[in-house]
């Protein structure tokens, strides 16, 4: 009973002396930038569900005002409408605070605003933010076919602003 007593002594102190008191733990992962709650806006829902399909069913026109490129279109007709509509995604972002929006856009049922919307648009934010009577409600993200539309929209504008 000596004899394992002493043993079980012996590889517990081996153990320990062998261990460096100032090493890591070796489960520790390198330090990641720290993407902290301060560096984003409010979290806002997306809409989704049966307002999204409202909303789709009852906009007839959309206005595009941008500031980045300059111009200005609308767009109006079903389909041509719903496909624009079709661009925005029912998931919810979070919203970076070093985001700018590139332009506003004017969601219309008839003659009456339903929303208007900040559009964010460039590589690293892509969502909108819809507003009614200046409160922010639904942040909604653009899918990859949406924002591919405004990039398309905005490589057309350049080429037709290039000298010939």
């Amino acid at each position: 009973m000596k004899s394992s007593l002493f043993l079980l002594l012996s590889l517990l102190f081996a153990f320990l002396s062998c261990s460096d008191p100032k090493a890591e733990p070796a489960s520790a992962e390198p330090a990641a930038p720290v993407q902290t709650q301060e560096n984003y806006l409010p979290d806002l829902p997306a809409m989704t569900g049966e307002d999204f399909n409202w909303f789709v069913v009852n906009c007839t026109g959309i206005d595009y005002i941008m500031s980045s490129p300059d111009f200005s279109m609308s767009v109006s007709g079903q389909n041509d409408v719903r496909g624009d509509l079709g661009g925005i995604s029912q998931n919810p972002v979070r919203r970076p605070k070093s985001c700018k929006s590139i332009g506003i856009i004017i969601y219309k049922s008839g003659s009456d605003r339903m929303f208007l919307g900040d559009l964010y648009a460039d590589e690293n934010c892509q969502y909108i933010v819809f507003r009614k009577d200046d409160k922010e409600l639904y942040a909604n993200a653009l899918s990859a076919e949406g924002y591919q539309r405004f990039v398309n929209v905005f490589n057309q504008l350049k080429n037709m602003n290039q000298p010939k």
